[in-house]
């Protein structure tokens, strides 16, 4: 892991248990590991948002935030809260993803995964501000909440 993102979590203004969190999700899965959560495709799909939402070039190891994720996900655990008008965790990450694919096929036709990074991008972007068509699901908070894990 890199020093200086070791030396920021370790400073007096994170708190012992954002830190031991911070470190604990920092940590390598192990290569066996296969999460309940059946994503399928999907789970190509969320890799693709992770690797460019959340650049892991400076941590030294890269960490299988999509496969703990889809993990956290499976076994119910998060961090306790969610918004009324949201499906639970799980179903909102699998119905998220699917409107993503949905998206880039209705923009640009064809997959979100055979899109350039700025279309992905610009994509994500409008996901984030809530500018697409997700009746189903409030594609602001989706972002926000997928973020925020």
């Amino acid at each position: 892991m890199n020093s200086s993102y070791f030396a920021l979590i370790q400073s007096d203004r994170v708190s012992q248990r954002t830190t031991d969190v911070l470190l604990e999700r920092a940590q390598p899965l192990d290569p066996n590991h296969q999460p309940k959560l059946e994503l399928g495709a999907n789970f190509a799909i969320l890799g693709a948002i992770v690797e460019l939402l959340i650049p892991q070039g400076d941590l030294g190891s890269l960490v299988e935030i999509a496969s703990k994720l889809a993990e956290q996900r499976s076994s119910g655990t998060g961090d306790g809260w969610r918004y009324a008008s949201m499906p639970p965790d799980a179903d909102a990450l699998v119905q998220g993803l699917d409107l993503v694919e949905a998206s880039a096929n209705s923009s640009y036709e064809t997959s979100f995964l055979l899109l350039d990074r700025e279309q992905k991008s610009t994509l994500l972007a409008k996901v984030q501000r809530g500018e697409v068509a997700w009746p189903q699901l409030d594609a602001k908070r989706w972002f926000e909440d997928l973020m925020a894990e």
